[in-house]
């Protein structure tokens, strides 16, 4: 659907110059590179939840909600060289898409923003994209990711927060299908992956949103994971 067209596009001898990809992709490297690179990150102007961590833990979104001082590993240099390497690698293979014939939009600064708010507190959704296909709408997100677990969405297994957040969006956008396009960081290698609507995973989400969202410093969610053998 996808990763078919950017190969063939890509292995294709001739190519042609599309100045206005050509100029978002510069725009959009510029914007990633300030925000990730040369600002500070800058406090949600209001209580906020976001669809993109609605399969995180809920105590988790509940310290943040409630601005409770963090106390672990904070976004160091890191950090900053992989979200800023993530951003560039969704830009890329949003703009291949492109070039290649793909239907698709509603990307880079384009994007939709999903917005509805929960026991008065606003909740926020930013997917990657929507891909026409065959008549019908599919959200598009763009994971990066290393070689084991690459191998794991190869055999089928995603992660379940990737999945609480799709659903997230697809319920917002009355979708039914979702397409999950990867890349392996080690060996460039892409693959994709068609997700379909699961209204028991929205329904987790929505669950855990109005628990955080109903949640004070003093009466916050349950743990609901614990450190594993690893």
């Amino acid at each position: 659907m996808i990763v078919d067209r950017i190969n063939a596009y890509l292995s294709a001898n001739e190519k042609s110059v599309n100045e206005v990809v050509l100029e978002n992709v510069g725009r959009m490297a510029s914007k990633t590179f300030s925000r990730q690179m040369m600002e500070e990150r800058a406090p949600d102007p209001a209580p906020t939840l976001r669809l993109s961590a609605a399969g995180h833990c809920g105590r988790q979104l509940a310290y943040k909600l409630h601005g409770v001082a963090e106390n672990g590993k904070k976004i160091d240099a890191r950090a900053k060289m992989v979200f800023w390497m993530g951003d560039l690698i969704e830009y890329t293979i949003l703009s291949l898409a492109k070039l290649a014939g793909v239907s698709v939009f509603a990307t880079d600064s384009d994007q939709i923003v999903l917005w509805s708010q929960i026991n008065g507190v606003q909740v926020i959704g930013h997917p990657d994209g929507i891909l026409l296909y065959e008549g019908e709408g599919y959200i598009v997100e763009v994971k990066s990711m290393a070689s084991y677990a690459f191998e794991r969405f190869e055999r089928g297994e995603i992660e379940r927060s990737y999945l609480v957040q799709v659903n997230s969006y697809l319920q917002a956008l009355s979708l039914k299908k979702a397409i999950f396009v990867a890349l392996n960081k080690d060996s460039g290698v892409m693959g994709e992956r068609v997700i379909h609507y699961d209204v028991s995973l929205w329904s987790e989400a929505e669950d855990r949103l109005k628990r955080v969202a109903a949640s004070t410093p003093g009466t916050l969610p349950d743990r609901e994971f614990a450190p594993n053998e690893k």
